[in-house]
């Protein structure tokens, strides 16, 4: 019995020291190995455009334990590196870095030696090369740089100045900044632009998710946003495209439903009167086949000229800070399938003959 006992004391001894060295606090060391990884359409043209997202992909460096790592990106317009331009993905601490096509394409445009002043408006493909940065802030031990990889072609674009995106996560794109509709500025500061809400609930965010940017949510005011992260959600009375402007400064905010959206024009009947268009069932979309003498037309919202879109099918302009969009042609004498896009920016619309 005594030999039972004593062999058991034994073995609980050595599963109690196992147990001590495998509770060993993990040893950090300077890792050796960083891959940033080729996409496959590396050869591939990849133009740059505003409101697009930009990814690459590269491996966790071993530090020996799950650090905290920061990544970003050299970008060059030789393989010598010899001039660099350094950007932030909007993930910092994600291996899965994503980064605003503005923000790759500003990058370049500085390697060209173009500025606000002195920059074309069409841009030639370029060939790009990048590389991996990755550091644990305050080690500087820990900064490791990846290999190169080189997108054949690239053609960038140079981006109005400031601008910049405000999304709307909601109910009615899954709470997806990404799937949602986008706000746009040109001072960081006034947003504005068109977006599909519901009784659901919604918020602004100036990040392309949940961990990171400004999430703006529900204050205690109406018309007033709080940015604190325990603001509730906002919200509307009525699903329904809404024209949405945002003053992340003063944290206020107005939503205007538009119950209908049509043309008015001498192209369509003449000025007082709106023609109107019926709308998808996730309100996107508004169509309607038109009937189109000579003359001009506009669209415009809730049969009043307080919202209009102009100048452009293309790229439709809006009266948004002063500005009033031009009239459009008439396609023509005869009818034609109206369809009005809210889809993305820019807004656009096609008119096509029956």
């Amino acid at each position: 019995m005594n030999k039972i006992s004593i062999f058991m004391a034994a073995a609980a001894l050595a599963v109690g020291i196992t147990s001590c060295e495998t509770d060993k606090e993990p040893v950090y060391h300077a890792p050796t190995t960083f891959i940033l990884q080729a996409p496959e359409n590396a050869d591939a043209p990849v133009d740059l455009k505003a409101g697009n997202i930009f990814s690459l992909n590269c491996t966790r460096p071993d530090y020996g334990y799950q650090a905290v790592t920061n990544y970003t990106v050299l970008i060059s317009l030789t393989d010598d590196f010899t001039k660099t331009e350094e950007v932030e993905p909007i993930k910092a601490t994600s291996p899965e870095m994503t980064f605003d096509d503005a923000t790759i394409s500003k990058a370049i445009c500085n390697l060209l030696g173009y500025d606000d002043d002195n920059h074309p408006e069409t841009f030639d493909y370029e060939k790009v090369w990048f590389r991996a940065v990755a550091q644990i802030a305050g080690i500087e031990s820990s900064l490791i740089e990846s290999n190169d990889i080189v997108f054949a072609q690239i053609k960038p674009f140079y981006p109005a100045p400031a601008e910049s995106f405000l999304y709307t996560p909601g109910n009615t794109n899954g709470w997806n900044q990404l799937n949602s509709q986008y706000l746009l500025s040109n001072n960081n500061t006034n947003y504005a632009g068109y977006a599909v809400l519901d009784e659901g609930g919604f918020k602004f965010s100036t990040g392309t998710d949940w961990n990171n940017g400004t999430n703006y949510g529900k204050a205690d005011q109406p018309g007033k946003l709080s940015d604190a992260g325990s603001a509730g959600n906002l919200s509307v009375d009525k699903k329904g495209l809404y024209w949405c402007e945002v003053d992340i400064k003063k944290l206020s905010y107005t939503t205007t439903l538009c119950s209908t959206y049509g043309l008015v024009g001498d192209a369509v009947g003449g000025w007082n009167n709106s023609v109107e268009l019926t709308p998808s069932a996730d309100f996107l979309t508004w169509e309607g086949n038109i009937e189109f003498g000579s003359g001009e037309f506009k669209f415009r919202a809730n049969n009043d000229w307080a919202l209009n879109l102009g100048t452009d099918l293309t790229n439709l302009q809006w009266n948004y800070g002063g500005a009033n969009p031009g009239n459009i042609p008439s396609p023509g004498t005869g009818t034609y399938h109206v369809v009005l896009s809210f889809a993305k920016l820019p807004y656009s619309a096609t008119i096509t003959k029956i």
